[in-house]
């Protein structure tokens, strides 16, 4: 057992074997649990290939460097020629965005080889010539790294608001900050409705598809949709405006006053009488589909067969779309759980509902997630990427 594990684990991160994986876009997906395809995995690929630069610069009298050295230069100088010479779609933008910096890493890309070739040469102070050289490769790529990301970024302002941020606190547990501002929602106690993240989790997008908002690193995407920002529990915003109505609280910041104010929104957790299947929902225009989902949960047909003893089917052709989103709020709050407190491990609430209800919970759903209800455990229904609970009277 133990040498079969030595074995597979030689082939699984051999470069060939990741090589091989990077030709293959279901196969780099399994880096990320067949969620999607994002070639931040490449990370992987080229610490491994650092590995095998570093063993055979440690044995050069094993392997002939520069002819492979050379071979490396050929194929980088191949590439970076058929990127910029040959026409590899009908677009008209260039296949390189940004040619300047595509430019600077060629020539990385070719002195690196160049120089390992050198030093491979090198009899006295190889070890010392080698660190040397990859201190200054890596200052190097470092500060350009920097560099670039820095260009149309204003580094002042966007310091400014992360110690903003930082000063922001947690005002209700059943609601959240309106905001997909990282730096602001990131930084304290706040919570926003969304994030630039490189590891976003699948059932956020599951929930974001549902309104035609597709990406493999943001849940971002919120105000194009009447009543979303509401609908996540999007209850607070910040504002310079001091006229402004429903002031909560007040922070200042490099000499410029930041006021918290509250809006309409559905809190985090609330009951609903009605379900929508998910291709009914899908069907209809996404402009009406964050209000449905005030008044109806959306499930697939395993969770209607859950579901349907608790709640009726919703009744899209005598639904009034017409009527003001903040009436779908107003009924979730009257719906609203209780004691809704969370922490770092979950969260906790308490019902008084007259009857059997279903409690939709705007928290993404995960099959890490367990929920109990007076003590006994509960399954947690995937409701359009969300949480749904079958709570009694």
């Amino acid at each position: 057992a133990t040498s079969s594990t030595t074995l597979i684990w030689s082939i699984t991160n051999s470069p060939i074997f990741l090589l091989l994986i990077s030709c293959s876009p279901i196969l780099q997906s399994g880096f990320y649990l067949f969620s999607s395809v994002y070639q931040r995995w490449w990370h992987m690929l080229v610490m491994m290939l650092v590995l095998a630069t570093v063993y055979v610069l440690d044995k050069p009298n094993e392997y002939r460097i520069n002819k492979y050295a050379i071979i490396n230069v050929v194929i980088v100088i191949l590439f970076y020629y058929l990127v910029c010479n040959v026409d590899w779609n009908d677009y008209t933008k260039p296949l390189v965005f940004y040619s300047g910096r595509f430019q600077k890493y060629f020539l990385i890309a070719v002195l690196g080889p160049t120089i390992i070739a050198l030093i491979s040469k090198v009899k006295k102070r190889r070890y010392e010539l080698t660190l040397v050289v990859v201190a200054l490769f890596c200052i190097a790529t470092t500060m350009l790294t920097l560099r670039y990301y820095r260009v149309g970024v204003d580094t002042e302002d966007y310091m400014h608001n992360y110690k903003l941020g930082t000063q922001l606190t947690s005002i209700d547990d059943q609601y959240r900050y309106n905001s997909t501002r990282n730096e602001l929602m990131l930084t304290g106690d706040a919570n926003g409705i969304g994030a630039f993240c490189s590891t976003v989790e699948n059932s956020s997008r599951e929930f974001d598809q549902m309104f035609e908002h597709s990406s493999p690193n943001s849940t971002e995407k919120k105000n194009d949709i009447p009543g979303l920002t509401q609908l996540l529990a999007g209850k607070y915003y910040i504002t310079q405006d001091s006229s402004i109505k429903n002031i909560v609280s007040t922070h200042e910041m490099d000499g410029i006053e930041y006021y918290v104010a509250e809006g309409n929104a559905c809190p985090i957790g609330f009951a609903v009488d009605s379900y929508i299947l998910q291709a009914d929902f899908l069907n209809l225009e996404k402009e009406r589909r964050a209000i449905v989902l005030m008044n109806a949960a959306v499930v697939d047909a395993a969770g209607e067969k859950q579901v349907s003893e608790y709640a009726d089917r919703f009744d899209v052709d005598g639904f009034d779309f017409e009527k003001e989103i903040d009436e779908s709020i107003t009924s979730t709050q009257k719906q609203a759980v209780c004691n809704f407190i969370k922490d770092s491990s979950g969260f906790s609430c308490s019902t008084h509902y007259d009857e059997d209800k279903i409690v939709y919970f705007s928290v993404p759903f995960s099959k890490g997630w367990s929920a109990t209800l007076s003590g006994e455990h509960i399954e947690i229904i995937n409701s359009g990427g969300m949480m749904l609970l079958k709570v009694p009277s």
